[in-house]
């Protein structure tokens, strides 16, 4: 049975999707994989991740890691209702129901979190925690030794927070590439052609509807609604 998404219905960002749906297409058929989102918020990534698993008919643990008790600093995340009244934990399980059977939870801060996992342990990590310098650098620190030969760990933010996750993730990730908001890197240096050829794709899939859609609402140049500059 096909399970459909759900992840629309949940507040929250997230703009990578190409980039869970090829995870989880390069992920071997014949074992058992093991990916880890860490900073899952209300859980919008983590149920598109959560319905792919489950489409694909694969085996492939997935794990959620956050704190669920918001940044520790003011701001716009600690200032949510959630946060205030310490229910985001609760609101993220509830979120996630359609798809409970798809996903396990590790809860703490996701440097520590780390040293739960063996070394050369895991398939896939997607970092979208803390983006301050010092934070993402600790996670990079923390994630990267548990990452497989041939693995793919990758985060989000690193053009919009240019002088947190772009600067460290230049300083620590050698080699990496970026596609839309996100970095990505294949751990040991090894061809992430697959990878590439299908983000690619999708990328070119998503840039033709979206052309589609603009015909037909007559925002395409020379439209109605076409400006100059």
């Amino acid at each position: 049975m096909m399970h459909t998404h759900f992840f629309k219905n949940i507040q929250g960002w997230f703009d990578y999707s190409d980039l869970y749906s090829v995870a989880v297409r390069i992920a071997p058929s014949d074992r058992e994989s093991h990916f880890v989102e860490i900073g899952t918020w209300l859980g919008r990534s983590a149920a598109f991740m959560a319905v792919e698993i489950a489409n694909s008919g694969k085996s492939i643990r997935f794990d959620c890691v956050d704190s669920w008790e918001g940044t520790g600093l003011p701001g716009e995340y600690d200032a949510q209702k959630d946060v205030v009244q310490k229910g985001l934990f609760e609101q993220f399980r509830e979120n996630l129901k359609p798809a409970e059977a798809f996903y396990t939870v590790e809860r703490g801060m996701s440097h520590e979190v780390a040293q739960r996992y063996p070394d050369k342990s895991l398939d896939f990590v997607f970092l979208d925690a803390g983006h301050a310098y010092d934070a993402v650098s600790a996670d990079l620190n923390a994630w990267l030794p548990k990452m497989k030969d041939g693995a793919i760990i990758a985060g989000h933010d690193f053009f919009t927070a240019p002088e947190g996750v772009g600067k460290a993730v230049r300083q620590l990730v050698p080699g990496f590439s970026t596609a839309g908001s996100c970095w990505y890197v294949k751990i040991s240096g090894g061809s992430t052609s697959e990878f590439e050829h299908l983000m690619a794709r999708y990328r070119q899939e998503n840039e033709t509807l979206l052309q589609n859609l603009k015909r037909k609402l007559g925002l395409s140049r020379g439209g109605p609604m076409a400006t100059s500059r």
